[in-house]
């Protein structure tokens, strides 16, 4: 898993997503090899990773667990059951609680 440092607005932190996950490039002028841990990635990004953009939209009402059953819903291979897509949201979960507590006391 990778982490970002919390960053100003205006950062590029953004511009950066959109590049790894070839989002919204049109206008921009991209050059270079992606590499992960040094090795030249071939396969688009977005079969390992994912994010949302800051204009995307959420229901207000909705839980994170709900957020994220939707998303495993939309993204996780269809043969996939419930219960196997129950356990991944609840390693998600436990995954970023788990980082948010190393954040949080700067670990």
């Amino acid at each position: 898993m990778s982490s970002f440092p919390l960053q100003c607005s205006g950062a590029g932190k953004t511009t950066l997503l959109n590049i790894l996950n070839q989002r919204n490039i049109r206008s921009l002028k991209v050059t270079g090899d992606l590499r992960v841990n040094g090795m030249k990635f071939e396969r688009e990004i977005t079969a390992i990773s994912g994010y949302v953009q800051q204009d995307d939209l959420f229901i207000g009402r909705l839980t994170v667990r709900e957020h994220l059953w939707f998303q495993a819903m939309l993204r996780m291979n269809r043969q996939c059951g419930k219960e196997e897509r129950m356990q991944r949201i609840e390693e998600v979960i436990q995954e970023v609680k788990h980082y948010s507590i190393m954040f949080y006391f700067n670990l």
